[in-house]
C-alpha cells in the first residue's frame, strides 16, 4: 500500500514539499529512489523546480509587497537585519547558497525581494542555487537508502517502525504550523486597535 501510494503521488508530494521548505522531503524521495520506487533523476528535476519556484513566488510577495508585509510577520521581519548582514558581507555566494543556512531560507527570498534586489540577478542565482540543493539533498537521500536497505535486510521491521515515525512526524508538523499560525492570526487581532 505505501508503495502504491508513492508510486502515485510520489512526485506530486515532492513538488509540494520542496515547493514549500523541503529538505526533509527531498531526503526522504532520495532513499525512496534507492529503494526503485522513484527515479533519481525526475527526483531531482521535481525537486529543483520546486525550490525555484517556491522562493521565486517568495521573492515576487517581497518584491511587490514589500516593507509591509515583512512588518506583519514578526518572524520575518526578526530576520532581516541578519540576512543583510549576510548579504552585505557575502554578495552573491549568499544568494547561491541561502538554502543551505538553517534559519534564513525560507525568509530570504521574502528580503532579498523587499530590499529590491535585482529580479534578473535573483532569478538566475536562484535557478543555479536550486539545481545545487536538489542535486545535492538527492544524491544524500539516495546515500542514506543505501544504509537504510543494509539496516533493513538484518531486521525486516525497522521499515515499518520508520515509515509510522515519520508519518507521526510530518502530522505533528502539519499542526505545529496550524497551531502557530492561528495563534499568530489571535495575537494580530487582539493587537488591532477597535474600530
Amino acid at each position: 500500500m505505501f508503495e502504491t501510494l508513492i508510486l502515485k503521488w510520489g512526485y506530486i508530494i515532492l513538488g509540494i514539499g520542496t515547493f514549500l521548505e523541503g529538505e526533509t522531503i527531498l531526503l526522504t524521495a532520495g532513499v525512496m529512489a534507492h529503494k526503485g520506487l522513484l527515479s533519481l533523476p525526475l527526483v531531482i528535476l521535481v525537486a529543483t523546480l520546486g525550490a525555484f519556484l517556491g522562493d521565486l513566488l517568495w521573492f515576487y510577495i517581497g518584491h511587490r509587497y514589500g516593507n509591509d508585509f515583512i512588518q506583519k510577520r514578526p518572524k520575518i521581519a526578526a530576520r532581516a537585519a541578519s540576512i543583510q548582514r549576510l548579504l552585505d558581507r557575502f554578495g552573491t555566494l549568499f544568494v547561491l547558497t541561502f538554502r543551505f543556512i538553517y534559519g534564513v531560507r525560507t525568509v530570504s527570498p521574502v528580503i532579498l525581494g523587499a530590499i529590491k534586489y535585482p529580479m534578473k540577478k535573483y532569478i538566475l542565482l536562484n535557478g543555479i542555487g536550486a539545481v545545487i540543493w536538489g542535486v545535492s539533498f538527492s544524491y544524500i537521500g539516495y546515500g542514506l537508502g543505501a544504509g537504510f536497505k543494509e539496516i533493513v535486510d538484518r531486521h525486516p521491521h525497522v521499515e515499518e517502525a520508520i515509515l509510522i515515525s515519520l508519518g507521526a512526524g510530518l502530522i505533528f508538523w502539519i499542526l505545529s504550523k496550524v497551531r502557530k499560525h492561528r495563534l499568530t492570526e489571535a495575537n494580530q487581532s487582539l493587537s488591532e486597535p477597535n474600530a
